[in-house]
């Protein structure tokens, strides 16, 4: 039994290696997704700063207080309130976006984690390609995995033979 629990603690280890070392591949990837977003974004923003060039001398902000000052017009000034949450938006993604492209392996995965975005997240799994990359990062970032893998599996481990109830020695029968 313990040959087999520590074939399967190598494996389980293996597996978070394995998973690990994916992590500078996948924050690459989802830096490009990103990247094309904020573009995306980026880019409607533009279009309306050409309206402000147009019409309000490029003063983007007299441009949407005009918005909000029609009183009659409820889709206008909600045009506005859109166009501002629009341009704080951007504001937040140029941010983001230079953490995920100059950042270390760690800042880019806490930016992740901590600024969760659904789409782009599962939108980059379903398109990701796996990769062995053999960098610094990428054989720390393995390490790591296989340790906590590791950790947790010898945790369970021990949390499960702690909660069954422990056999008894079998005494044999003299005859």
């Amino acid at each position: 039994m313990k040959l087999i629990l520590r074939f399967v603690d190598r494996l389980i280890f293996a597996a978070g290696v394995l998973l690990f070392l994916q992590l500078p591949n996948f924050t690459n990837q989802y830096t490009q997704r990103f990247g094309g977003y904020y573009e995306s974004e980026k880019q409607t923003l533009d279009e309306y700063r050409g309206l402000a060039d147009k019409y309000f001398d490029g003063d983007m902000d007299l441009m949407i207080k005009s918005f909000s000052d029609q009183k009659n017009n409820d889709a206008i000034r909600e045009a506005g309130k859109m166009l501002t949450t629009k341009a704080e938006r951007i504001n937040d993604l140029e941010s983001g976006l230079q953490i995920l492209e100059e950042g270390t392996l760690l800042e880019r995965v806490a930016y992740i984690v901590l600024h969760f975005d659904m789409d782009l997240f599962f939108g980059t799994i379903n398109a990701y390609t796996p990769g062995m990359p053999f960098t610094t990062a990428a054989l720390i970032s393995g390490l790591i995995g296989g340790l906590i893998f590791s950790l947790v599996f010898s945790l369970l481990r021990k949390a499960v033979l702690l909660l069954l109830p422990k056999k008894k020695p079998s005494q044999k029968k003299k005859n």
